[in-house]
């Protein structure tokens, strides 16, 4: 992703970036499949060191989430 488009992604609050990674990994699934997406993100957020200190760390670091690689 390029470096200007990650800084206007960091402009967003919190919540805007955990929905639209949501709407793009879980699109169609169950509310079970998108409870499960969301309690990834939220269990690497426990991890601060590995992952990031930040939802949008976390979601946006590369190959992490493919709804947010630039092929999608």
């Amino acid at each position: 992703m390029n470096q200007e488009v990650l800084k206007s992604l960091m402009e967003f609050p919190e919540v805007i970036i955990l929905a639209r990674t949501l709407c793009g990994e879980a699109r169609g699934e169950t509310l079970e499949g998108q409870t499960a997406i969301a309690n990834v993100v939220l269990n690497r957020l426990k991890n601060k060191k590995r992952y990031g200190d930040n939802i949008h760390h976390i979601v946006l670091r590369p190959f992490q989430f493919s709804c947010w690689l630039e092929i999608n």
